[in-house]
């Protein structure tokens, strides 16, 4: 057996990436990764309108999540992801959040009917909250906000701009 390259951290993130990729993929649309995505939103998921709309997206993974109380999970943010995606833009910038199980054997399961991964990812917008002086933020996620095609619409629209004379 050959020692893994990626750590766990990196395991979940590649999967949470590979979530994104799923859903833009079946909804028509396709994703970019920036070289170097210092700005904390990578990947982008694209459009094909002739306004070039886009979703920023900045995937989290966490196996701590926990159960819903009164209907949202809360997540834990470091504060300067929460600056970045809480500023107002002219494309909206989504927050995603996958879940997996706690032991890593269960994240995915691919029989001949089906590839399936474990629990779901989870969105917010954070765009207009107000300032934070913590070091990290808790967010909380509705458990209605599932991350699928249907909730990819909304954004996707909101991003289709529309030029003014």
């Amino acid at each position: 057996m050959t020692n893994p390259l990626l750590l766990e951290n990196d395991r979940k993130k590649a999967l949470s990436r590979a979530c994104v990729a799923a859903v833009a993929a079946c909804s028509g649309f396709t994703t970019s990764y920036e070289d170097y995505g210092r700005g904390g939103i990578d990947p982008r998921i694209h459009g094909g309108d002739d306004s070039s709309p886009f979703v920023a997206v900045q995937p989290k993974s966490t196996s701590s999540l926990g159960t819903a109380k009164n209907g949202k999970y809360h997540y834990r943010l470091e504060r300067k992801n929460y600056d970045v995606l809480k500023k107002p833009t002219l494309r909206p910038q989504i927050l995603l959040v996958l879940s997996p199980p706690l032991d890593e054997a269960d994240w995915l399961s691919v029989s001949k009917e089906e590839p399936s991964m474990r629990k779901c990812c989870l969105w917010a917008d954070l765009s207009g909250l107000p300032e934070e002086n913590k070091e990290k933020v808790t967010i909380h996620l509705s458990e209605e906000n599932l991350f699928d095609v249907q909730a990819l619409k909304q954004p996707m629209k909101q991003s289709c701009i529309k030029e003014t004379k």
